[in-house]
């Protein structure tokens, strides 16, 4: 009866498990340095932009910017759209990532907010304001008065007045530079998210944000610009993107493989004991 029981559990791990998933699953890491477009395209082969014009590649750095109410575009984001691995169609809910990240023109404009969206259920530059859920925002603003780290779910538009709830927020523990590298680090665990802005040598950090009640959907990821009144441009560059099998899945597939090698051992030892 026991051997039944654990065949049968081992069967129901097996069909219940993602086609394809094995114990050893790992994460997917997907990196890019963004020094090449692909074909027909101004972002590397894998990604989405929301607006042609306003993204390019410059230096062998995505350049993603506003460039002024005359010209009409808006602001823009790109999103990993691709698949990888584990990843299918830019779908991740857990991840970890950092890149590298200049600012140039910054100016003294309020809403000049710019970062990285993540868990975001549709590939668009912003959430419908129906929206229930739509994803989160971690955002920066480098001058003015609302100089600042940012941590925002449900972002409406592109503006600082128009950036969703406000999750956390923490000060400079510095004066954030134009044409400087930093370096921008993001978690999202479950329903733990963190961000860091750190020097481009790592040794200070000049700010981070935390929430630890967050949806877990899986959702796209991509770079988002800034939305002032003049010329502003923001630089992304040496992405390293880790995407995290959700644990239960793993935990469960591991169960059912952890059945069949208790199965076989009560099957060995029943055999030697007929012996």
């Amino acid at each position: 009866m026991k051997t039944t029981t654990l065949a049968l559990f081992s069967l129901l791990a097996v069909l219940t498990t993602p086609f394809g998933a094995t114990v050893a699953e790992a994460a997917t890491m997907i990196t890019e340095s963004f020094s090449a477009a692909g074909e027909n395209s101004v972002t590397p082969d894998g990604w989405t932009p929301t607006s042609l014009t306003a993204v390019d590649i410059v230096d062998g750095r995505q350049r993603i910017r506003r460039v002024g109410t005359g010209d009409g575009t808006g602001p823009a984001a790109i999103y990993y759209t691709g698949s990888q691995g584990t990843v299918q169609n830019g779908m991740i809910q857990d991840f970890e990532a950092e890149l590298t990240i200049q600012f140039n023109n910054t100016g003294t404009a309020a809403g000049s907010l710019r970062g990285v969206v993540f868990r975001a259920q549709t590939a668009e530059l912003h959430a419908p304001s129906s929206e229930t859920f739509w994803g989160y925002s971690v955002g920066l603003i480098i001058s003015g008065n609302d100089a600042g780290f940012y941590l925002f779910e449900n972002p409406t538009g592109t503006n600082f007045a128009s950036q969703g709830t406000r999750l956390d927020f923490a000060s400079f523990s510095t004066t954030v530079d134009n044409n400087t590298d930093y370096i921008l680090q993001l978690s999202a665990i479950g329903s733990n998210l963190t961000a860091s802005l750190l020097t481009h040598d790592k040794q200070t950090l000049i700010a981070s944000v935390s929430y630890d009640e967050a949806e877990q959907k899986a959702g796209y990821f991509g770079l988002r610009a800034a939305y002032p009144n003049t010329s502003i441009e923001t630089f992304y560059s040496n992405l390293t993107l880790t995407a995290i099998p959700e644990p239960g899945t793993v935990a469960f597939l591991g169960f059912g493989v952890l059945a069949v090698f208790i199965r076989q051992r009560a099957r060995r030892a029943s055999l030697k004991v007929r012996e």
